[in-house]
């Protein structure tokens, strides 16, 4: 089920081919917590619900990841070569970033509250992390294709938060890239697709 599952995730329209699963009931069964994703308001600052933000999440990083050389003419090729590597037992980093992507905001029904009346999803990173490294055991992903979609959820924020108008540091740089280590790369593809409204 779960190399079924991410064979889909290779086929072009993997947010269509999401939503048909989810018609279908499928993707309640193989993830349950997604259900409580469905018609959650996110705030003023946001135009979608969850459950659509996410898909279009995905959406936005696929098509970043089949067009590299038009988003990044110079890394082009050594992002193809990081995103065709195999991670585990036929599973590579493409459709793996695109179920991190589907879930990189899972803790946000967990941690939603509304004070003066703002809506707010303190610490949703750390708790989506948490969920979504019990969703890899669910399906028996090995130890370094869970920490990438863990690291890549517990950090999809990190680089936004401190942003400068100076822009970003190379302290800041390097202590991302140390500390994010195998999962840095897809983190920061995921980094401005987890930012669409």
């Amino acid at each position: 089920i779960r190399n079924e599952f991410f064979k889909i995730l290779t086929i072009p329209g993997a947010s269509d081919s999401l939503h048909v699963l989810d018609q279908l009931g499928v993707l309640t069964l193989l993830m349950p917590e997604l259900e409580t994703m469905k018609g959650l308001a996110q705030g003023m600052h946001h135009d979608y619900t969850l459950w659509e933000h996410s898909l279009k999440t995905v959406h936005f990083a696929e098509t970043i990841l089949h067009q590299l050389s038009h988003y990044f003419p110079q890394y082009a090729e050594s992002l193809a070569i990081h995103f065709r590597q195999e991670v585990e037992n036929d599973i590579t980093r493409i459709p793996l970033l695109l179920l991190t992507a589907l879930l990189h905001d899972s803790g946000k029904p967990l941690t939603r509250s509304v004070i003066d009346h703002q809506i707010h999803f303190y610490r949703h990173e750390q708790v989506g992390s948490d969920l979504n490294q019990k969703i890899a055991r669910r399906f028996k992903l090995g130890k370094k294709t869970a920490r990438i979609i863990t690291q890549a959820t517990a950090h999809h924020l990190r680089l936004l938060n401190q942003y400068r108008p100076a822009g970003i540091s190379h302290r800041v740089t390097y202590r991302f890239f140390r500390d994010l280590d195998d999962a840095a790369l897809d983190t920061l593809i995921l980094i401005p697709v987890s930012y669409t409204h």
